[in-house]
């Protein structure tokens, strides 16, 4: 019994510490204070302030330079290892790891505190904050290693590669306009569809998204070349492939048509460049009139579909494909 009790006594002590320790860390926040953790590219200073850390700050530009000029995460760790640079644990990189960084908002300066917090003073196992206390975002909390416009590019582009949801919209985003309906075009992979002998590698973008006509569809291999053509007529300059960085800079909206692309530039001059189809059933509207064709089969059961965000269908819960009229990614 006199166990029983001392036992209570240590555990409502326990709680009481915890709850103390909760109000203070909860003060620091509110004033805007954040506890110092251990960040590639920063050091500590005695009154507690990050300061950049010159040889590992450059590292971190150069993966935020890579990746909005169109590297993947798996390309930059990989070459990051054969490198032989260290993490800051003397780990190895890995793309997760690249996926942290992109997304850590203390490489522009600014700190998002209380992003965890301890479930219960027993465990004091930290989980993540979903909503359950505030959080507080501090701009220009301390010292920057990326400028905010790079850092905000790359959040641009990692929304447009998250496949979590649904199909990536990676280069174009919202900046493709059908020519029928002005619905922004969505992006679907046409990994199994051919063109001349060939698989589709890079899919498409149609009009398949929330009320779109459904009658226009262009393969994005032919709509590439179109771009860089245009951009090599209005700068000088042929570019390798299409990356969203100089899209983003240079560029207002793009007009696909059915045999060229009316690229609107921010100056507010306008380039048309043709696109070369092999063969005239791969122009945008006889190819959407194949692909309705093609989503039909699936429809009625005659094709199957291993894809779980085909454009242009909807997987329900039960496992049957649905047509949707709203783009997932």
């Amino acid at each position: 019994m006199i166990l029983t009790i001392m036992a209570s006594f240590a555990q409502e002590e326990s709680r009481r510490i915890s709850e103390n320790i909760k109000w203070g860390k909860r003060k620091r926040f509110e004033e805007g204070k954040e506890d110092m953790v251990r960040i590639f590219g920063y050091c500590h200073t005695s009154d507690e302030r990050y300061t950049i850390s010159p040889k590992e700050a450059e590292i971190v530009r150069e993966i935020f330079y890579r990746y909005v000029h169109g590297e993947t995460r798996r390309q930059i760790a990989a070459d990051l290892r054969e490198r032989g640079i260290k993490t800051y644990s003397s780990g190895r990189w890995r793309h997760l790891l690249i996926d942290r960084m992109l997304n850590n908002e203390k490489y522009v300066g600014d700190a998002i505190l209380q992003k965890t917090y301890a479930e219960n003073h027993l465990t004091h196992k930290l989980v993540r904050n979903t909503g359950e206390l505030p959080k507080y975002y501090v701009k220009d909390s301390h010292p920057a290693i990326v400028d905010r416009h790079l850092f905000e590019q790359a959040q641009k582009i990692l929304k447009m590669r998250n496949v979590k949801y649904g199909n990536i919209s990676y280069p174009y985003g919202e900046m493709l306009e059908c020519p029928y309906c002005r619905k922004t075009l969505v992006h679907g992979s046409l990994k199994d569809i051919s063109c001349a002998g060939n698989r589709i590698h890079n899919g498409g973008w149609g009009c398949y998204g929330k009320d779109g006509f459904r009658k226009y569809l262009v393969i994005q291999i032919f709509l590439d070349d179109a771009v860089i053509s245009a951009y090599s007529k209005k700068h000088g300059i042929k570019m390798e492939k299409v990356d969203f960085y100089w899209l983003d800079y240079f560029i207002e909206r793009i007009l696909p048509g059915e045999n060229d692309v009316s690229v609107i530039w921010k100056d507010g001059e306008t380039t048309v460049a043709k696109m070369k189809f092999p063969k005239e059933r791969f122009l945008p509207s006889p190819f959407s009139d194949f692909y309705n064709s093609y989503l039909e089969r699936i429809r009625s059961g005659k094709k199957k579909n291993k894809n779980r965000f085909l454009m242009g269908l909807e997987v329900c819960e039960n496992g049957n494909n649905e047509s949707t009229g709203e783009n997932r990614g």
